[in-house]
């Protein structure tokens, strides 16, 4: 999510998730935060853009695909 500027919906597609909220709800209890809280605290620490986009896979998922 944060190198590849995606949102949670697409994130959870890309790890075999059926549902973006138990995806949501499962990252929050692992982590102790919002997948969307989590990237873009990482984003700030790493100095990358805070920009998401949930229709651009990014090129390593664009690569994976069939």
């Amino acid at each position: 999510m944060v190198q590849e500027s995606i949102g949670a919906s697409l994130a959870a597609e890309h790890v075999g998730y059926d549902s973006p909220s138990q995806f949501s709800t499962s990252f929050k209890r692992l982590f102790g935060a919002p997948p969307a809280d989590e990237a873009q605290r990482l984003r700030a620490a790493l100095g990358f853009k805070d920009q998401v986009s949930a229709a651009s896979p990014g090129p390593i998922f664009a690569a994976n695909k069939p």
